[in-house]
């Protein structure tokens, strides 16, 4: 019987809605899957088309397995998926069940933040 074998390269969807209606922040807390040994991508979006695309900004550092991966007050517009942010959306931390947290605030208006992560398993040379 051959064994199955895993998938090296995962991409974890996160998604969080908000309304600044009365509410000062959006919380973030996530843990990544815990198969998949390194987070090595972000890309953060409010709507796939970026015209439309509304601008959030961290309340508190983004952190993946508690290290800081983005300050605060960091504009997440810079995480959406264009080639242009690629110097800022390549990371490389820890996932294995590690937390991704942070709160973010929008201006007035309603939404999904949508938080994707690329998680590996680096493949070793046998």
């Amino acid at each position: 019987m051959e064994q199955l074998k895993r998938k090296n390269r995962k991409f974890q969807i996160i998604k969080t809605e908000f309304s600044n209606l009365g509410a000062d922040s959006n919380r973030v807390s996530v843990e990544t899957d815990k198969q998949y040994k390194k987070v090595t991508g972000i890309f953060a979006y409010t709507d796939p088309d970026y015209n439309d695309n509304i601008n959030v900004e961290l309340d508190s550092p983004l952190k993946i397995n508690n290290v800081e991966q983005f300050p605060e007050n960091f504009d997440l517009g810079l995480l959406f998926p264009a080639e242009s942010n690629k110097h800022f959306t390549a990371i490389n931390e820890d996932a294995a069940g590690s937390l991704i947290e942070f709160d973010f605030a929008t201006p007035d208006a309603a939404g999904t933040l949508t938080i994707i992560l690329i998680l590996e398993n680096p493949v070793t040379p046998e």
